[in-house]
């Protein structure tokens, strides 16, 4: 079964990241309340009193914005986890937890594979055979659009692999090995192209997973360090 959610206005330039559940559709749900609570005659205990569908006080509207696009061989839906905007190419960014990491123009209209995770020449294939597991989050340098900077070019991924050598850095207190969960950094050469240009990642964390059900999670800047 998927779910089809999507957002009337235009992403602005000032949101930050917006985290979506697993469906085929990018999007947002636009709400309008028409009004808090249908008021009643009768006096009730209940704070919170339940609101009926024929009260008619929620009204959603939506429309199409972009659609992540089939694996050529996999049966498996696409699984969108995060969106963020990248001020400095002026550019929407949308990861499939099955491996592909896509550039999305902000009107919606244009979506290219910025980079695949699956990509032979990583040698990090993505786990994600089940529910939770596969490429979980990404993240954008602050400076990554800055010329010059510590931090031009580089965004960072988070994800289950099936690649378990290194040794992992962390290790569970559990017989069964299932996976591993990798922190990459990746470096562009040129952050505005259209595709990652740049070469092979560099390992900065690696988690060993003893069981399908443990994955990684979001990775973020804190804007105040």
């Amino acid at each position: 079964m998927s779910f089809r959610l999507r957002y009337k206005s235009q992403p602005m330039e000032t949101e930050n990241r917006m985290n979506f559940p697993t469906s085929r559709v990018v999007g947002a749900a636009l709400i309008l309340i028409a009004s808090a609570f249908a008021q009643s005659s009768q006096p009730t205990q209940n704070p919170f009193p339940p609101i009926h569908a024929k009260d008619g006080i929620i009204v959603v509207r939506y429309t199409e914005f972009a659609v992540l696009p089939d694996i050529p061989g996999l049966i498996e839906a696409s699984r969108p986890m995060l969106l963020l905007t990248e001020p400095g190419t002026r550019r929407l960014f949308v990861n499939d937890m099955r491996g592909p990491l896509y550039s999305l123009s902000y009107n919606g209209k244009t979506m290219t594979k910025y980079l695949d995770l699956n990509a032979p020449e990583w040698k990090m294939p993505v786990q994600f055979i089940g529910g939770e597991r596969g490429f979980q989050s990404f993240v954008f340098h602050p400076q990554f659009n800055r010329r010059g900077s510590r931090g031009y070019g580089k965004f960072y991924t988070f994800s289950d692999t099936r690649n378990m050598t290194p040794a992992a850095d962390f290790k569970p207190d559990a017989t069964t090995h299932t996976h591993d969960t990798v922190l990459l950094e990746w470096t562009a050469k040129n952050p505005g192209a259209a595709k990652y240009d740049g070469g092979e990642p560099r390992e900065l964390m690696r988690f060993a997973q003893p069981y399908g059900n443990h994955n990684g999670g979001h990775v973020t800047f804190n804007p105040l360090a």
